[in-house]
């Protein structure tokens, strides 16, 4: 039995590899460019220029001139049927929607495997999609007629052609159209000889009303009317014929993939030095002052390629961080989706399931190792040297944690926590924000399922963390202090460094010569650059944010925040002065926090530059 779906593609999409599903590029003769792995709708007896009028019905009259098969039928790249006899739940428009990209778990949850299909679709004579009840008082004439860009006296003009060739549908055409019942999305499966009828009467109806009618003054959307009247003609056919004939017939759930793009392959090259960090829409400007960092010092005559992982990084950011590639450095985007949303994994104000997302990291990219470094980080060295850094047989390669250290000295809490419950001894725990990841030895020893069962079993201190430490603690490579120096945050009653001192003698001595030379600085703590001008290893940050397509962004951001301190001290009755800044008057606490920002703006900006005038105005802005 042949049976063969065609897959109409008006932009390049995925479609699952079949001998059954066969993905067709509609309107190839007005596009640039030719899909490659699918057949075209612009070769043999065709109306491929008429695409934009016909829309997916260039590649029905297509198939009907070129193809032969048992059984013919038609999808969406968007729309498949649902082939599981389980009935799946409902949007409110008749679909089975999938926000997530079209994978494996939903083609197997919809049944879409040849055998199957081919199970199922040998047993009928028309397979549609489930009629829908249109809401309200809706009829599908009335629906038509309401419908934004279409026209009534276009769908009058088929019908009368309609009525006119095919009299004997008169009564079916009426019945149709005032019915609440539609059969939607030019969607079917049929035996070769009951598609050869349709597509006989169906397109001898709509090239007769396109001799009859002008469309030259129309809107993209209302040249596609013959395409939308085609869908109620199905519709009308289908429902005049099943009366007349002894069919045997199925309806269908049908889908909606709201992302259907080809699904890309990430690799590291041999010549790559591969890194990997995990990010969201609002922590962008962060994130790219860590890459521009490692571009800082990348070396011309390596290449280095940087994935990201994310879920909702929006076109404007991604085209940003697009624009600071160079020819020896690549940034490629990894979006999560649905991948962890049956997870229970715990977060708070500071830490954001972001964080969970390196657990993923041995599925998602196929290389032998890789470089894992959380935002907040700043390279101060060429990463290059890390990644050289030989792994053997380790999970992964990191530095000792310290500021654990120090809170188990100090904390008998932590320390039975570390000991019963991470299962660490007090030199092992490991600081993941600068990984190397041995990729091949997770992925042959754990799942990617076994890692998120494992973060979602209990509410751990340290978050993702302390799975890690947990599951790999016992094959661990320790990396030099200098490729992760925490900074130290501090505030009038405590410090960073006051827990450091309390680990053993030999680990803070290491720290303390990592601080004067670090190669990569971190952030981690509630003090951040972008936030606090008085953090520590500021200067770091501000130095390589100022290469950033962000810098403006960080500053505005800086600004606003001084700019609300400003008004709290004025509110709180301190004493205040007002300084002139390139002819503004600014009124500045007498603490002189500040004063620092005005400096600091003063010194990035020279006088006449662009970024000078636009900083002014967000200033002006703030102090308000």
């Amino acid at each position: 039995m042949d049976i063969k779906i065609y897959v109409p593609c008006h932009q390049k999409s995925y479609v699952p590899e079949s001998n059954i599903m066969i993905p067709i590029q509609a309107g190839a003769a007005l596009l640039g460019e030719r899909f490659e792995h699918m057949l075209h709708d612009d070769e043999g007896d065709n109306i491929s220029e008429k695409n934009r009028m016909y829309c997916e019905l260039t590649a029905q009259y297509w198939v009907w001139k070129n193809q032969s098969s048992d059984y013919v039928g038609f999808f969406h790249y968007r729309r498949y049927f649902n082939f599981s006899p389980i009935q799946l739940n409902e949007d409110g428009w008749g679909n089975i929607e999938y926000k997530e990209p079209l994978n494996e778990h939903i083609l197997s949850e919809l049944n879409i495997d040849d055998t199957k299909m081919a199970a199922l679709i040998s047993n009928y004579d028309v397979i549609v999609p489930k009629k829908r009840r249109l809401p309200g008082r809706e009829t599908i004439q009335l629906q038509y007629a309401h419908a934004e860009g279409q026209h009534i006296k276009d769908l009058k003009c088929v019908l009368e052609v309609a009525a006119e060739k095919y009299p004997e549908y008169r009564n079916s055409i009426d019945e149709y159209l005032q019915s609440k019942e539609a059969y939607e999305c030019n969607m079917f499966i049929m035996r070769r000889s009951l598609f050869e009828e349709y597509a006989a009467w169906l397109f001898d109806i709509l090239f007769e009303a396109e001799k009859r009618s002008d469309y030259s003054d129309y809107n993209e959307t209302e040249l596609r009317a013959l395409a939308y009247i085609g869908e109620r003609l199905f519709g009308i056919w289908y429902v005049h014929n099943k009366k007349q004939n002894s069919w045997k017939t199925l309806e269908l759930q049908r889908t909606l993939f709201r992302d259907t793009s080809i699904e890309k392959k990430f690799h590291v090259d041999k010549d790559e030095v591969g890194i990997v960090m995990s990010c969201n829409d609002s922590f962008c400007p962060v994130m790219s002052v860590s890459i521009a960092s490692v571009i800082a010092h990348s070396r011309a005559d390596r290449n280095y390629h940087v994935f990201i992982l994310h879920n909702d990084i929006s076109e404007k950011n991604r085209k940003k961080l697009y624009g600071m590639q160079k020819d020896h450095f690549l940034i490629d985007f990894i979006k999560i989706d649905g991948k962890m949303k049956e997870c229970d994994l715990h977060v708070d104000q500071h830490i954001t399931v972001e964080t969970y997302y390196r657990l993923l990291i041995p599925e998602l990219i196929d290389c032998e190792k890789i470089i894992y470094l959380d935002c907040d980080t700043v390279a101060n060295a060429d990463i290059a040297r890390l990644y050289d850094c030989k792994v053997e047989d380790s999970y992964l390669a990191a530095c000792r944690d310290i500021d654990v250290m120090g809170a188990m000295k100090e904390s008998r809490e932590v320390c039975s926590y570390m000991n019963k419950i991470v299962r660490c001894s007090l030199s092992a725990y490991f600081q993941a924000g600068v990984m190397i990841l041995n990729i091949r030895k997770i992925r042959d020893s754990f799942t990617t399922q076994q890692l998120l069962d494992l973060a979602g079993r209990r509410k751990w201190k340290y978050w993702d963390q302390d799975v890690l430490n947990y599951v790999f603690r016992r094959n661990v490579k320790y990396l030099p202090q200098r490729w992760n120096v925490l900074m130290n945050w501090e505030n009038a009653s405590d410090s960073r460094i006051r827990t450091l001192k309390l680990a053993p003698a030999r680990y803070y001595r290491e720290y303390c010569e990592a601080r004067k030379a670090p190669y990569i600085i971190h952030y981690a703590g509630y003090q951040k650059p972008w936030k606090d001008l008085e953090c520590d290893m500021a200067e770091f940050f501000w130095k390589y944010a100022r290469e950033t397509p962000f810098y403006e962004v960080l500053i505005g951001q800086l600004i606003g925040i001084y700019g609300k301190n400003i008004s709290l001290a004025a509110s709180e009755g301190n004493r205040m002065q007002e300084i002139r800044v390139d002819g503004m008057e600014v009124p500045i606490a007498i603490d002189g926090v500040m004063l620092k920002m005005i400096n600091l703006f003063n010194r990035k900006f020279p006088i006449g530059s662009r970024r000078r005038a636009r900083l002014r105005a967000i200033m002006r802005r703030a102090i308000r």
